[in-house]
Parts: structure tokens; sequence; C-alpha cells
């Protein structure tokens, strides 16, 4: 399982390295514990539909402690309250170098929005 995250973690490197001009970059908040078992098959899927669409999320680990804070803002930005389904997508804007523009964030969805997206063809809409 850890070997499968991180090959997809290396494809998404080497998408990023085409994709950091765009004023929009996907946000991917993930978790690495699996409390669920749907959770990572549908992490690892979202991860090589979105590598494939040439588009590289910035993931944060939500399960992560040092995370809370950045999460806890995300969870607000989506309307969760009570136990959260992962994985979750933003998407935010960036200026002219690449700084990220502060309440730029938008909640696209969910694992089942992005597949919904991608068979409408709608993927690479949202970083335009």
């Amino acid at each position: 399982d850890q070997q499968q995250q991180q090959q997809q973690l290396e494809e998404v490197s080497s998408v990023a390295a085409t994709t950091w001009k765009r004023k929009k970059r996907m946000i991917m908040l993930i978790t690495m514990y699996a409390g669920n078992r749907e959770t990572m098959p549908k992490q690892r899927r979202a991860i090589s539909i979105l590598v494939d669409h040439n588009i590289a999320p910035s993931m944060l680990d939500g399960s992560d402690p040092k995370n809370k804070e950045r999460r806890d803002e995300l969870f607000a930005v989506a309307g969760v309250t009570g136990k959260p389904t992962y994985p979750l997508f933003f998407v935010q804007e960036h200026d002219n170098d690449g700084v990220p523009i502060a309440g730029s964030i938008t909640f696209i969805g969910t694992f089942e929005t992005i597949e919904q997206l991608k068979e409408d063809e709608q993927l690479e809409d949202l970083l335009e």
C-alpha cells in the first residue's frame, strides 16, 4: 500500500513540474489513516485520474496532527461537520508569482465528484 502511494507521489511530482504556472491549483485533502476500507483505493484512483489529466494536486494529510489548522480551514470551506469523508478536493487561486491568494479556496467535492467531472470531460475546466 505504501509502495503504491510512493509511486503515485512520484507521478504527481513529475506532472507538477508542468503545472506549477497555473493560476488555479488543486488541493487534495487525504488521510493516511485508513479507518474506512474504501478510502485508500479512492485516494489512489483519484490521484491516477488527476495525473492522467495533467493535474498535480497539492496533497494534505488531514490525519496528521501537524495539519490540524489547515485541515479545519478546509473542512470549514467544505461545510464538513461530524466525521469527514476522504478524499476531498479544493481549488485555490494563485497570483502571478505562484503565491496562494488568501480566501480564494473553493470546495470542489468528493471522489465521486472527480469521477463525474472526468466522465463529463470537465476536469481540466476546474483549473482554467
